[in-house]
């Protein structure tokens, strides 16, 4: 089997590290390994479908039910939502670049697959 793959770096992910880190006060070198390593980001839906980063928790409850809790770890000093690459069949690199989004299946636990990518239209890849 051969392909390819792209780093991921989901704004979700950046934006639990700021809250990990205290908000502004603190830059993303100061180290968030001393704190608690997995945890859950509540999300909810803005007008156009997309989920934005309400807070974070170590719990996946409570919530709202218009809350969605994903799941995250703590790896190697960063945090992880769901994966950290995403592979496609090799020579396609070209279609997949302007990848903007993930579309992600969420279970009620708060672990999530990454279903497929989604250009800056929500349209997929």
């Amino acid at each position: 089997m051969q392909g390819d793959y792209m780093a991921l770096n989901f704004a979700a992910s950046r934006e639990v590290t700021r809250l990990r880190l205290g908000g502004e006060n603190r830059s993303e070198d100061d180290s968030i390994l001393g704190y608690e390593p997995d945890g859950y980001v509540m999300l909810a839906r803005d007008e156009r479908g997309v989920s934005q980063p309400l807070r974070i928790q170590p719990d996946v409850h409570p919530h709202t039910d218009a809350e969605v809790p994903l799941r995250y770890r703590v790896r190697n000093n960063g945090v992880r939502i769901v994966t950290n690459a995403y592979f496609f069949p090799e020579g396609q690199a070209e279609r997949y670049q302007v990848a903007k989004y993930g579309e992600l299946r969420v279970a009620d636990n708060g672990e999530a697959l990454l279903v497929r990518m989604l250009g800056e239209d929500l349209q997929p890849l």
